[in-house]
């Protein structure tokens, strides 16, 4: 069984005192459990959280923290036309759906 805690602890003050006064029985005797095997992610304030990563991970997909195509991915799931090939200096041409591209969009949304 693989379990994945998604922001199990934090780096700052207030979120470790949290978890030092915070009881969770069940997790605790799950945990007791288990064995760790790998640490996904770096830390809270990460672009890419670690159930993403996991999840990229899973799909074959590389790249860096906040790179990864889960946008494009949906895009492309809801039928919305996902150009490929780009890099994050590209973001913000990634999709085009049916009324246009975005900055198409964005000049309508000003004349409303």
């Amino acid at each position: 069984m693989h379990l994945l805690v998604p922001f199990a602890s934090a780096l700052s003050e207030a979120g470790r005192h949290t978890i030092r006064d915070l009881s969770l029985p069940n997790l605790d005797r799950l945990l007791a459990r288990l064995e760790a095997t790998e640490r996904l992610g770096t830390d809270e304030y990460t672009l890419t959280p670690p159930h993403e990563a996991a999840i990229a991970a899973a799909r074959g997909w590389v790249g860096g923290a906040g790179t990864l195509p889960f946008a494009a991915h949906a895009a492309r799931e809801d039928g919305i036309e996902v150009l490929d090939g780009l890099g994050p200096a590209d973001a913000g041409a990634l999709a085009r759906g049916p009324r246009g591209d975005r900055a198409d969009r964005s000049r309508r949304a000003a004349a409303r």
